[in-house]
């Protein structure tokens, strides 16, 4: 499948999922809020479209990226409080403590990074696939929180080894799961899809941060130029614009040829014809 129709292929099931879950419905509005205010769907795509070509059952897919943008969502949430970065736009919309209070935020993105377990446990799979893939994902989800601690802390201090741990951790966890998950399904081994996502990952980030540099507000869906502003630590405290893009592309398309040579060349062929759209959205 096309990335360009995935959207409209994947959120009808997102949101029939998401209103269907057995909870208050108050809190339920709060926590469809951010799943649903948008997003590019990239990471359910890559799951997705790896899990198509290895021959694993949509369904068990689409429940797969369900609970990753249920977890990318509520770490968005957190992300923003006013005790983190204090942003007030997201995804084109009022950022969720702005909308419900920070209350009411702190504890919806505390059920949106808890309730994948929930999800990815009760996968329609043998109980070892489903220890594994539990497992792998408590590492990179805890990995993720790790990343925003380092980034909060310690984002001050001008040092490229912390930058790099802070992108492996707050940004490439959540894609290395992407990349293993389909494997780990189809009880493959998953050692270089793993390292493939971690590489892909931070080629995201680094894109993310020079987006951040130059973009509008109406491309970014949130407020650019908070980076700087914050004085938060970046590849461009470090390098120069040209220089970060010229990285951020290398690592990106030596990604795609790695993904290649696993057979996965629809894969491989779509990720490289959106290249443009994730460089510049």
């Amino acid at each position: 499948m096309q990335f360009n129709v995935f959207k409209d292929f994947f959120n009808p099931k997102f949101e029939l999922f998401l209103r269907d879950l057995k909870i208050n419905e108050d809190f339920l509005e709060m926590l469809i809020y951010t799943p649903l205010a948008g997003g590019k769907r990239l990471r359910p795509f890559i799951i997705f479209s790896i899990g198509k070509e290895l021959g694993i059952e949509q369904e068990i897919l689409e429940r797969v990226g369900f609970a990753v943008e249920i977890f990318h969502s509520g770490s968005l949430i957190h992300d923003d409080l006013p005790s983190i970065d204090d942003d007030r736009l997201r995804r084109g919309k009022k950022t969720h403590h702005v909308k419900f209070g920070e209350d009411n935020a702190i504890l919806t993105g505390d059920y949106s990074m808890l309730l994948p377990v929930k999800i990815l446990n009760s996968l329609p799979v043998n109980s070892e696939i489903s220890k594994k893939i539990v497992a792998l994902w408590i590492d990179c989800s805890l990995n993720v929180v790790l990343g925003e601690y380092l980034d909060v802390k310690m984002n001050k201090v001008p040092n490229k080894e912390l930058l790099k741990d802070i992108y492996i951790l707050k940004t490439a966890a959540l894609f290395k799961f992407c990349f293993a998950a389909p494997f780990i399904l189809k009880d493959q081994k998953y050692d270089e899809p793993e390292k493939i996502g971690t590489d892909f990952g931070i080629s995201f980030q680094l894109l993310d941060d020079i987006k951040d540099e130059i973009s509008s507000s109406e491309v970014l869906g949130k407020t650019p130029g908070k980076d700087k502003k914050q004085n938060k630590l970046t590849i461009l405290k470090f390098v120069s614009l040209n220089e970060a893009k010229k990285t951020a592309k290398e690592i990106y398309f030596n990604s795609l040829k790695r993904v290649s040579i696993l057979g996965l060349k629809e894969t491989s062929q779509e990720l490289r014809s959106i290249f443009d759209l994730i460089e510049i959205s």
